[in-house]
């Protein structure tokens, strides 16, 4: 195994790591997210990024639908990581803008038809399917987007890192590109 990837296994077993998802939305152009996970010890250290699985015309999306995608994406990188570097423990906290995205995809699904009558319940059913699938702990905590106050914390600059990509591959999507639907989560 090379360097880094034993920094990376030991960061995820020893240590902890960080992720932050974001999403954009614009209703008339294009919808897009994107997930960066960062080594804890090293916040300008990028261990991974990506782009979430934005899905239909922005027309009918929502910025919710977005940010679940980026929530998503998140899991996708640290479930992969966790795959390639045979992680069976460790912990990562995921930072997100959106406090009904993080609610909602870490909280039980209620019983009964009501929750799949909400549009975005396919993405939740991904994200609570891949949490069954990580074997590590993830904590979520909400961040104030695009704060400029005094008390600025370093998860607001995780917010911008994530922020700023998902805006730039939303400005490159024209025409509008995202994929017909989300894609199958791991088996």
């Amino acid at each position: 195994m090379d360097n880094e990837c034993q920094d990376i296994a030991q960061e995820l077993s020893q240590g902890h790591l960080v992720a932050c998802s974001d999403g954009a939305y614009a209703k008339k152009t294009a919808t897009s997210s994107h997930a960066q996970v960062f080594a804890s010890g090293l916040v300008c250290n990028i261990v991974a990024t990506g782009v979430g699985p934005v899905d239909g015309h922005p027309a009918l999306l929502s910025s919710y639908r977005s940010e679940l995608s980026g929530i998503l994406a998140a899991l996708y990188i640290v479930f992969h990581i966790c795959q390639h570097y045979n992680i069976t423990m460790g912990q990562m906290t995921l930072y997100c803008d959106n406090k009904g995205a993080l609610r909602n995809s870490f909280c039980p699904i209620k019983e009964g038809i009501t929750p799949y009558l909400s549009t975005d319940h396919d993405l939740i059913e991904l994200v609570q399917h891949l949490l069954s699938l990580i074997p590590i702990t993830i904590a979520t905590e909400w961040v104030k987007g695009h704060y400029t106050g005094r008390n600025r914390e370093y998860k607001h600059d995780l917010n911008d890192k994530a922020d700023c990509p998902a805006r730039d591959y939303q400005q490159l999507q024209t025409p509008h590109y995202t994929i017909p639907c989300p894609i199958n989560p791991p088996i």
